[in-house]
């Protein structure tokens, strides 16, 4: 958990990682979630703070952590 939450701090930044926290709880505060929820919701507030992947494209926060979160070793 914490080393994910540090991850993204470090990839995003702690404001823009806050940014996307705030608006993923606001979007589902009274609902059920998904993990793409979240991905979603850091992915849209990565954009509008101009975030971008190691290939120069806006940053796909669901790509970047699928490897964190969904890869079995």
């Amino acid at each position: 958990g914490s080393a994910l939450l540090n991850t993204l701090s470090h990839t995003l930044s702690p404001e823009t990682l806050q940014k996307g926290l705030r608006s993923y709880v606001s979007k589902k505060a009274y609902g059920n979630a998904k993990p793409a929820d979240l991905w979603a919701a850091l992915t849209e507030a990565s954009a509008e703070d101009g975030v971008k992947g190691w290939d120069g494209r806006n940053l796909d926060v669901s790509t970047f952590m699928d490897s964190w979160t969904n890869e079995v070793y």
